[in-house]
């Protein structure tokens, strides 16, 4: 089977080693090109390019370009400049696994792999990676992709279901909620979200009702009604990210229901264009700062490095912010992490890296105010003031959303 792959080359003074190309590179018996080899430092990002994630596949294509733009202007990875492939993984977990087998079947190995972006295929993928013992760095929000005792070679920028959670029902509890309606994909992250909520809203004093929707349903409306029925105060439609987001959303309007919605950081990176509109109405949008217009995080000169290399690969900017920046991170970790240790060779100490990044490792980093891993697990630690709350609305051209004064 012939796998599609992205190619890209950025022939510009300060990147002009960016082949994103067909081949990956490096490799020893551990997997790793030897550090010393003077060979480019091999990436290979598994992306959903085709099916129903495609959009967001597009997305992060353009980041992960505009990460290597930037690393291979600050010196590249350990000293050495940067390679990507890129292997659609056409939305589908099982075709993931497969055609990462058959790239690692090459006889040489990446010296990082992105598993994908979404949690789902990145959980399939991580054990064969992990039987490799291949270094990745992914933005898949699933609990278990970030499990340190299961998988210790796998790190993750994205948002973690309890981070997101804490800040999303401390808002909600602000506003006297104390019956609470939850709705989600029946997916790894939407599993994971309820959990989190089950345990926060306890704590909180909040009651909660919930239904799974399965994430290829076009007609929740089945769900929806009942949740209507319980009685709920306010709705928090959660993990929604891709098409069954504008499914739920959609859906208010045949039910009939104006209850006071809040969206999770997933439910609001959709794009809601096509939408009736009122379907935004009475409804909070959750986001990290760097994806809010007015935020002084935008102003950094860290973060121009990032929007000048991005809007250089892509005018397209339908997706939110978190799918942009997510991958973009991700990249930028693993230069912060392995740039302390001069190479991949010793995963040990790459993985003792990863755990003890601070802020002063990464003159690069856009994603948090503090950077810093989570001591419990692999995942990018956030605090409840690195999300801001805000009315729903329309993004502007740049793809960010537009509250002036986001709390």
């Amino acid at each position: 089977m012939k796998h599609p792959k992205n190619k890209f080359v950025k022939a510009t003074a300060v990147a002009a080693a960016l082949l994103l190309g067909t081949t990956a590179c490096g490799g020893n018996a551990a997997g790793q090109t030897d550090d010393a080899s003077g060979k480019p430092f091999s990436i290979l990002a598994m992306v959903p390019t085709s099916g129903p994630l495609a959009k967001i596949g597009a997305g992060v294509t353009s980041s992960l370009k505009a990460a290597v733009e930037v690393i291979n202007a600050h010196k590249g990875i350990a000293g050495r400049q940067v390679e990507i492939t890129f292997v659609d993984t056409t939305s589908s977990p099982s075709e993931a696994v497969s055609r990462l087998q058959s790239e690692l079947s090459k006889g040489t190995l990446p010296d990082l792999v992105v598993p994908s972006v979404v949690s789902s295929e990145t959980v399939a993928l991580l054990p064969l990676l992990t039987r490799k013992k291949i270094l990745s760095v992914g933005t898949a929000a699933g609990t278990i992709s970030t499990d340190r005792a299961k998988f210790p070679y796998a790190f993750n920028t994205a948002v973690q279901a309890k981070d997101s959670m804490s800040a999303q029902i401390k808002k909600i509890a602000g506003h006297g909620v104390k019956k609470l309606g939850v709705i989600a994909p029946d997916s790894v992250l939407g599993r994971d979200k309820l959990k989190a909520l089950e345990e926060l809203t306890a704590k909180a004093g909040i009651e909660i009702k919930s239904e799974f929707v399965d994430p290829a349903s076009v007609d929740p409306t089945a769900e929806l009604s009942r949740l209507k029925g319980s009685g709920v105060e306010a709705l928090l439609v959660a993990a929604a990210l891709g098409p069954s987001g504008a499914a739920i959303m959609g859906a208010f309007d045949k039910v009939g229901w104006d209850v006071p919605r809040y969206l999770d950081d997933a439910a609001s990176t959709n794009n809601y264009a096509g939408l009736s509109p009122t379907a935004l109405q009475n409804v909070t949008f959750a986001a990290m700062r760097y994806g809010v217009a007015d935020e002084a995080t935008r102003k950094s000169g860290s973060y121009k490095l990032y929007w000048d290399a991005f809007t250089g690969v892509t005018t397209s900017y339908e997706q939110g912010p978190d799918v942009y920046v997510y991958p973009y991170s991700a990249l930028i970790l693993a230069k912060a992490a392995i740039d302390k240790t001069g190479g991949v060779k010793d995963l040990d100490a790459v993985v003792k890296s990863f755990e003890g990044i601070s802020s002063t490792d990464s003159e690069l980093w856009i994603m948090t105010e503090k950077l810093a891993l989570n001591p419990a697990n692999h995942s990018i630690q956030i605090a409840d003031d690195d999300m801001v709350f805000f009315p729903a609305g329309a993004r502007n051209a740049e793809g960010l959303f537009t509250k002036a004064a986001a709390k």
